[in-house]
């Protein structure tokens, strides 16, 4: 990742400050006009470019969080600890990063720097928060192209979607009370062992064990018990 002075960008009018806690999404912009830069150069040549434009309008600095060129570089521009200002309405709670492209089709070199921002992002805040394109402001769904067919189709591909791990135990299927008005709570354990309707519907989100004393082989006996 270039810090924004490998681009030569203008110091802020002033910054935000953002608290990583409270971003609850990841944005994709693209930059919508001309050809996409080839090139290092031509992209920090662009990012100046682009930040000119975002200050004339009266902005305190380029909109974005950070961009990503055709190349593979990520280019800091906000950066991470401040309130972002190219998605409307949602500046205190979102990152985002540009393409530098249009309608051209994102390089495999620019989609794998954002696969590792998105890494890196979700990294430091220590949560899965969602992906999407600009055109999906949940504030203005549809008020613009962006971030283009292109990328917007590699987006609703699920390539930054966060895949739930069949396997994994600590993600809570049910509650369910057992004979003894118990309530426990179960992970994986009804891949092996499918709950009867009657079984479902002893389901009560009404309380919950401490997890470290379930013994799933004495649930799963129990339930077995249950027509």
């Amino acid at each position: 990742m270039e810090p924004r002075s490998a681009w030569g960008a203008k110091p802020p009018k002033s910054t935000d400050p953002l608290p990583l806690s409270k971003v609850e999404r990841l944005f994709i912009h693209y930059v919508g006009a001309g050809r996409a830069p080839v090139g290092r150069d031509a992209e920090a040549g662009m990012l100046r470019s682009i930040q000119a434009d975002h200050m004339g309008k009266g902005w305190k600095d380029i909109g974005y969080s950070f961009a990503v060129g055709q190349s593979g570089t990520v280019w800091e521009c906000r950066g991470w600890g401040v309130v972002d200002g190219a998605t409307r309405g949602q500046g205190g709670v979102s990152l985002s990063i540009c393409w530098l492209g249009n309608k051209e089709v994102p390089s495999d070199a620019a989609l794998r720097a954002i696969d590792g921002w998105v890494a890196e992002a979700r990294n430091r805040l220590g949560r899965d928060v969602p992906v999407l394109g600009h055109r999906q402001n949940p504030k203005y769904p549809g008020e613009t192209d962006c971030p283009g067919d292109e990328m917007q189709r590699i987006i609703d591909g699920g390539r930054w979607t966060v895949k739930q791990k069949e396997d994994s135990f600590m993600e809570p299927k049910v509650l369910l009370r057992d004979k003894d008005q118990r309530i426990w709570l179960c992970w994986g354990i009804f891949r092996k062992h499918v709950p009867t309707p009657t079984q479902v519907e002893l389901l009560k989100f009404v309380g919950v064990q401490d997890r470290t004393n379930v013994d799933s082989t004495a649930l799963i006996e129990t339930l077995s018990r249950v027509p």
